[in-house]
């Protein structure tokens, strides 16, 4: 009886060392040490008391991480060492430690009040600054800015104090190309593209015809053609447009239903300027687009599809326009050939953004 019930105790320890831990402690570094031998590490907060230093150890390819969710404080004299990385989760924050990130090829010194504006709260996109022997400095991992985001005023519409979202940058080239408007002008002078708001389902028709190459055909269409009564005064000669060419039908009963769209929506209306037919199913489903979606490139972080907003409508346009369409050619080329934007046009508007671009 005693064996078996201290069977059934080493079973239960076992499976409690196996179980993910959801509630984090906080750590302090007291005295200079190396992390055990193992991938992760999962703090609320982390303080490296002064003139301390954690020294991450060497897992070959795995390197070590050091999770912080709350905030991370380093004090004087105190510091990291080793090939190890530090990963900031939701809202945390860090003061005392030096950051860096990538721009123009060089290590640029990050201020650490605009960490909050690059974190993610996502599994797939966390804020990771990785150890660098070389420098031994934690730079940013996975951003690669052309532009400088923190030497650039922030506009209103985008990012946050310090902070410029390159999504900005995606929103003037498409401006520029005719594809991507504003709705009014900022303080400074500068477009406000009403970035983080959902768009409205007129919107994403008008975004649609655009990518169609049709803007110019359905801007100088009749608007007392259209046959929405919802319809708002600005989008009725878009609406006529689309209505007559099959583009939508609206929800029944006269009106065309201006809420917001949702992101499969937006899909939808992207996939079928693409040439793809959602029709019986043919190429993908109304319900479902990211399926196909993805098989193209069109790929959204789990945050994108939880807050949809004009700015990922921004993004997934830029994608799809570096992206084939149904017959093989890039859907860039299919408007370049119709005279919507010149190919020089084109590869101006996203010129320095691209890390390939150097």
């Amino acid at each position: 009886m005693k064996k078996a019930v201290s069977l059934l105790l080493a079973l239960v320890m076992t499976l409690s060392l196996a179980l993910p831990a959801f509630a984090y402690d906080d750590k302090v570094f007291a005295e200079s040490e190396t992390l055990p031998g193992q991938m992760g590490f999962d703090y609320d907060s982390v303080t490296v008391k002064s003139g301390v230093t954690v020294t991450f150890r060497d897992l070959g390819s795995d390197p070590q991480t050091l999770w912080i969710h709350k905030s991370l404080t380093v004090e004087d004299g105190a510091g990291f060492a080793g090939p190890g990385s530090i990963a900031f989760v939701g809202g945390a924050s860090c003061s005392g430690l030096d950051l860096y990130y990538i721009a123009g090829g060089a290590e640029k010194l990050l201020d650490p009040a605009n960490l909050p504006a690059l974190i993610k709260d996502d599994p797939e996109n966390r804020s990771i600054f990785n150890y660098s022997r070389e420098t031994g400095h934690f730079v940013l991992s996975g951003y690669v800015f052309e532009a400088d985001p923190f030497e650039t005023p922030a506009p209103a519409d985008g990012g946050s104090a310090g902070f410029f979202d390159p999504t900005v940058l995606f929103a003037e080239g498409l401006k520029s190309l005719g594809l991507f408007n504003g709705i009014g002008t900022n303080a400074d002078g500068t477009v406000n593209f009403d970035l983080n708001r959902i768009p409205s389902r007129e919107e994403a028709v008008v975004l649609l015809i655009r990518l169609l190459g049709k803007d110019a055909e359905a801007k100088a269409y009749p608007s007392e053609k259209c046959p929405f009564t919802d319809a708002s005064e600005w989008a009725k000669s878009y609406l006529a447009y689309a209505y007559d060419n099959g583009i939508t039908n609206g929800i029944g009963g006269g009106l065309f239903g201006i809420g917001e769209t949702t992101v499969e929506q937006f899909q939808t209306f992207v996939l079928r300027a693409m040439g793809y037919s959602d029709k019986d199913g043919l190429d993908f489903t109304w319900d479902h687009p990211e399926i196909l979606a993805e098989k193209l490139g069109i790929v959204l972080s789990e945050n994108d599809k939880a807050n949809f907003t004009r700015g990922v409508c921004v993004r997934i346009m830029e994608i799809a326009l570096r992206n084939a369409t149904k017959t093989g050619e890039r859907l860039a080329d299919k408007l370049i050939e119709q005279g919507v934007f010149s190919k020089d046009a084109f590869d101006a508007a996203f010129r320095g953004i691209y890390k390939e671009d150097k």
